[in-house]
């Protein structure tokens, strides 16, 4: 479960996020939907940190929640199977 910080902690302006907090408000964004995380991810795309800023913004657009069609997984699959000259 995740912990939501305080208004102190909010203003004052040092990061107290790290990016193994962000991966992990990550995956319970893209596994369960969990605003609480969604809303953490959104807010380090503010941090005062640039590398948080960074990860957040990397990890919300990983878990963008576009799903694939089956035509992208069946090209997919067929990239992957395929056999190339090189091969």
């Amino acid at each position: 479960m995740l912990t939501k910080r305080t208004k102190s902690e909010q203003s004052k302006g040092t990061s107290l996020r790290d990016p193994f907090f962000l991966f992990l408000c990550h995956l319970e964004w893209r596994d369960r939907r969990s605003l609480q995380a969604y809303e953490e991810l959104i807010a380090a795309l503010d941090d005062p940190d640039e590398v948080i800023r960074e990860v957040a913004e990397h990890l919300l657009h990983r878990s963008s929640p576009r799903r694939r069609t089956a035509d992208q997984r069946n090209t997919e699959l067929s990239i992957s199977n395929a056999h190339f000259w090189w091969d």
